[in-house]
Parts: C-alpha cells; structure tokens; sequence
C-alpha cells in the first residue's frame, strides 16, 4: 500500500488523478517542470539554508525530480536549476513525517477535491523536538491544475523570517 493511500485511506480515491499518480503504487516516476524559488535574506535564513540544502532563489527555473517507493516510503529528489534537494517521507504516528537534512517535520494531511494541504504538527532539529510555534508560517499544499502536479511550500522562522518559498509544477518526463 502506498503510503499516501495508508495515511488517507478512501479519500485518497478521491484526489485528482496526477496526485494519486505522483503518489501511487509505481516504484518509480521521473518529473520535470518549473518552479519560483525565494530564499531568506537574514543571516539566519542563510545558514539554516545552507544546512537544509535548500535551492537558490530563482524565477522559472528547470525542476527535476524523482520520486522513489520503497514499501510505505517515499524519497524525493529535487533539483532546482541543478541543486539537489532530497527529503524522504513516510508515516509515523499516522502524520506524515519528511526528513531533510537534521530536520523531521510531521504534517497532518487534509485531502480536498483538487489536493492536499499539508498542517505542520511537529518539528525535530537533531533530534530535538522544537516548539510548533517557531513554525507557523509554514505551509504546504499539492494540487491539479491544468493536468499539471502543483506544490506550493512556505517555510518561516521567527528571528530568521522567511526561510524558502517554492512554487511550481511537475509533469511525468516524456
């Protein structure tokens, strides 16, 4: 089962097509569209960047990715004009845990008719819990629009403000 369908149940059955494909049952999909990117100017917005791995800012640039299945796990490669963003998904106490760099973040997902809100439950940074207010301007969401995957990703810090904002889309490569 995928992981998608094991954290959604019945409702993944209902999501568009393109999101139920991005997170099927294949073992793999090649992905290729654009994305915007802005990153942080703060001096801490740089360096907690810099240990995230997080993408340049950038306007429409080339966006590769991969997602990988392995049982109930997902593992994403990224790479915005070139630099690879990697995070690896999968379910842990029935949320929705990414892992990027030092960081684990738990989303709660809420399916909708054309995708998935992704809400911020629960934040570790090595391997410390972090307090979920820190973190309230994160959002997250994929949807359909156009036939195309669409994702949407915020990332604020208090102190730091904005960390990353990444938008754009994805098609299966040809």
């Amino acid at each position: 089962m995928s992981l998608y369908r094991s954290l959604l149940g019945e409702r993944f059955d209902r999501l568009p097509a393109v999101i139920r494909e991005v997170h099927g049952e294949e073992r793999f999909i090649p992905l290729e569209g654009r994305g915007d990117v802005d990153r942080g100017e703060s001096l801490l917005a740089r360096l907690v960047g810099l240990v995230m791995g997080l993408p340049a800012s950038g306007r429409e640039i080339p966006l590769h990715a991969s997602v990988r299945r392995e049982g109930d796990r997902e593992t994403w490669m990224r790479r915005f004009a070139g630099r690879k963003l990697h995070s690896s998904l999968r379910a842990a106490d029935g949320l929705l845990e990414e892992r990027i760099g030092p960081a684990r973040l738990a989303f709660a997902l809420q399916a909708l008719d054309r995708g998935v809100v992704w809400k911020l439950e629960r934040v570790t940074g090595f391997g410390r819990e972090l307090p979920l207010a820190w973190f309230e301007g994160t959002k997250a969401s994929e949807f359909e629009s156009g036939g195309a995957y669409r994702f949407d990703v915020r990332v604020t810090l208090p102190g730091a403000g904005l960390l990353v904002h990444y938008r754009g889309w994805l098609k299966r490569e040809q």
